[in-house]
């Protein structure tokens, strides 16, 4: 079995950084000698082109080799006083080998002349050896005599220093922090990020955060590897926020050990909260990673209630949650649009005998400001609740009966298709094929089979759905078409998501965003930012019906700001019940400086969403009721020093001044005060969703491009191309091909074609590229097939 540190030394000998494969073949040199450790250093020996590590290769090679044969250096003096001469006598090869070869009771003896020793010393990697071995233990003023090893010419020695000295005097390389925050070398970086941890651990945090999202899965393994150099509470945050956007299944895995060495009572929660909401696959590993958090709790001792009794408490929390976000949602829509009913009818309607959903409908409506929303929402409910025979507080489910469909109006055949069950199908599948297909159908008739199939996951009419959005302009048709395709055919759809990001109706601006989210999630923030922020009701209107595609943590900072700079009572409601939906600490803080910064009569709504979060916390046990008064006194402090944070002047290494997050987050802190008078222009907005829509749909770049797509791809989204490769997979929907430079096209057939193309067969095909995914494969559609051969 493959021990972790002897994992990380394989895997950095792999790396693509120099800094990396230095630092595996360094590590080699300490770790415990196997066969395949070995074979891996011998492998890498092969094919290194770098200098400075082809001089520590083989010292590792050889000192593993010793450790598996049994050989000890038998050279050692036995007389300390003796050991700087007899150290100085000795080739560099026999002085590397010394210090490699040092049992560890003499390690302990020649510790006391190790700073001597680094003096003495002329060779780079030698001192860079000694650095490793004995500098943790230095003093102060030795550790200022090292500093010159930071303008060394030797990479080993410089990665040494600035290791020793962010771990043990940060700031004595504090001046020339900037310059390894933004080095090309992420290792480096990772390092000066340890070392501003120590002075400003906020800061430190966000230039973390930009590793942890970075656009190559390297350097985001690497992030998650020295993750655990810092306090989980610091990291939390950000590592949940990576388990949502990181498609990578083995990355998922690494950073699930994170949560399987920290006890922590709001992790489970979380956990469950992002496993519901991914694809199968990732929810696996997501159950894996709760199942492990939660034993780390219980072997803690921190609770003392069983297995089964805490599974209890995190399935009716979630199944509570989800109902008051269900019923929220229909809140939302019915106070941004009239033309919402027929949808939240259908939510209503098929949700109202799922756990907590009445009781939560029932809270919820008590709470709403907006009487005309009120108004509506009750009579929903009403309405649903005399038409469902209600026992126990379950709905059942009246019978299809497919004899009388066609003689039903067309609002009752709507409310018969959002009534059906999974046994009905077989009964109403026929009636849903002749709706779905006939071009003349209502639109609402036409709109509730595409959101029946999208429920059932009836995959049979994505090609009646694109039809039905080249020739509807009706909102509705175009929102459920969108939405059923974007869980279809989002490659087919995604190169025309720009118009409908564009399109006049909010309501399917939200329904687009939402599809753009699951590709582009920095991008989706963006356009949900620009049309939250902007000045005029029907763009809020829009963002406020879509936030619940996002995940909270993610729009947080935004909807904070919203409500300190809205005036409308509604929109202020609508913001403040998502805190109510999505109860955490750091919603906590959020709701403290709301309750500073609002007018009194909001404070009171304010006050009363954060002791109702409070109280949930409490009783999920995620904070103890006699730590509530110290919180908020730490909330008080907390706020202090952030509104004095807002006047200071930046530091040197922000990330905002080394422009680390110059593209995204420190433009949208920078925002409000840049765009707001542009954004009152009525013709900025559109075109502004028009570009942030469009031009990067064209040009979409992937997370790691690397060498692979400079060859036949280049930047030609959207220019049809030629290519030509060997098929390596196909079925009649898709083509798996790859080109003569390894890169890799996922092809989908022209409209209303399907494939018919061996494996193994070469063909040569004329492209239109739309997207780039993560790990550098590139999806096009077929435009014509020029030559198909064995």
């Amino acid at each position: 079995m493959v021990m972790i540190k002897e994992l990380e030394i394989i895997e950095g000998l792999c790396s693509q950084f120099v800094a990396d494969r230095l630092s595996a073949a360094n590590l080699a040199l300490a770790a415990t000698p196997s066969k395949t450790l070995l074979a891996s250093l011998e492998s890498a020996l092969k094919v290194e082109t770098n200098f400075e590590i082809l001089q520590v290769l083989p010292q590792a090679v050889r000192t593993i080799k010793k450790r598996l044969n049994g050989n000890q250096n038998s050279k050692i003096p036995s007389i300390l006083e003796n050991f700087l001469d007899f150290f100085k006598s000795f080739s560099s090869e026999h002085r590397m080998d010394l210090l490699n070869d040092l049992p560890e009771n003499f390690r302990k003896d020649v510790a006391e002349k190790s700073f001597e020793l680094f003096q003495q010393e002329s060779e780079p990697l030698i001192k860079a050896r000694i650095l490793q071995i004995f500098g943790i233990n230095w003093t102060s003023s030795e550790l200022s005599g090292i500093l010159p090893g930071l303008s060394s010419e030797s990479l080993s020695l410089r990665m040494a220093t600035i290791e020793l000295l962010a771990q043990k005097a940060p700031r004595l390389i504090l001046r020339d922090l900037p310059k390894y925050l933004i080095a090309e070398e992420p290792r480096i970086r990772l390092l000066a990020i340890r070392g501003l941890s120590l002075v400003d651990m906020d800061e430190a945090m966000v230039h973390f955060g930009v590793l942890l999202e970075a656009e190559t899965t390297e350097v985001r393994l690497l992030a998650l590897k020295s993750s655990f150099f810092f306090p989980f509470d610091c990291i939390k945050p950000l590592m949940l926020k990576f388990l949502i956007t990181e498609t990578e299944l083995p990355l998922l895995e690494r950073a699930g050990l994170v949560f399987a060495i920290n006890p922590d009572l709001e992790v489970p929660y979380r956990l469950w909260e992002i496993a519901e909401k991914s694809d199968t696959d990732k929810r696996k590993i997501l159950l894996t990673i709760l199942k492990a958090a939660c034993k780390v709790i219980f072997d803690s001792g921190i609770i003392k209630e069983d297995f089964e009794t805490f599974s209890l408490r995190l399935k009716n929390w979630m199944n509570q949650r989800q109902a008051t976000q269900l019923v929220q949602i229909c809140v939302q829509k019915l106070l941004c649009s009239n033309d919402s009913i027929t949808e939240v009818e259908d939510l209503i309607r098929n949700s109202i005998d799922r756990p907590f959903v009445r009781e939560s409908l029932d809270r919820i409506i008590s709470t709403i400001t907006s009487e005309e929303a009120k108004k509506k929402i009750s009579e929903i409910v009403s309405k649903f609740s005399q038409s469902l025979l209600l026992s126990d507080g379950k709905a059942i489910q009246p019978v299809f009966e497919a004899k009388n469909f066609n003689s039903l109006s067309t609002g009752e055949k709507i409310s018969a298709l959002a009534l059906i069950s999974q046994k009905d199908l077989p009964q109403v599948k026929p009636f849903c094929d002749e709706i779905a297909s006939d071009l003349k159908s209502p639109f609402e008739l036409r709109s509730a089979v595409f959101r029946l199939a999208l429920r059932y996951q009836i995959t049979d009419y994505c090609h009646f759905a694109f039809e039905a959005l080249k020739r509807s302009s009706e909102p509705g048709l175009i929102c459920s078409t969108l939405e059923y395709l974007g869980a279809f055919r989002a490659d087919d759809l995604f190169p025309f998501l720009g118009r409908y990001l564009n399109h006049s109706n909010f309501r399917v601006r939200s329904s687009a965003l939402k599809i753009l989210k699951k590709y582009d999630l920095p991008q989706a923030i963006s356009v949900f930012r620009v049309m939250l922020l902007s000045k005029e009701k029907e763009q809020i209107e829009a963002a406020l019906a879509c936030v619940f595609n996002f995940e909270f943590c993610f729009v947080r900072d935004t909807i904070f700001e919203f409500l300190c700079s809205t005036q409308d009572r509604n929109f202020i409601f609508a913001g403040l019940t998502l805190y109510e939906s999505n109860p955490d600490i750091e919603g906590l803080y959020d709701l403290f400086r709301l309750g500073e910064i609002l007018d009194p009569d909001c404070r009171k709504m304010v006050e009363s969403i954060r002791k109702q979060t409070e109280q949930i916390l409490v009783d999920l046990e995620i904070i103890k009721k006699e730590e509530m008064a110290k919180r908020f006194v730490d909330f008080s402090q907390r706020w202090e020093k952030d509104r004095n944070k807002i006047n200071a002047q930046l530091a040197d290494y922000s990330a905002i001044k080394l422009g680390v997050i110059s593209n995204s987050k420190a433009d949208e802190q920078e925002f409000p005060s840049f765009f707001t008078e542009m954004i009152n222009n009525r013709w900025f907005l559109p075109m502004l969703v028009f570009l942030v829509g469009i031009i990067p749909l064209l040009f979409i770049l992937p997370r790691q491009l690397g060498n692979k797509q400079s060859v036949n791809i280049s930047n030609n989204l959207s220019q049809l191309q030629t290519i030509s490769g060997r098929v390596w997979k196909a079925d009649h929907q898709t083509v798996w091909l790859k080109d003569s430079q390894d890169t890799v096209f996922i092809l989908s057939p022209a409209p209303q074609q399907t494939f018919n193309i061996p494996s193994s067969f070469r063909l040569t095909v004329e492209i239109l590229p739309y997207r780039y995914d993560p790990d550098g494969k590139v999806f096009a559609r077929t435009n014509k097939i020029l030559l198909i051969e064995p």
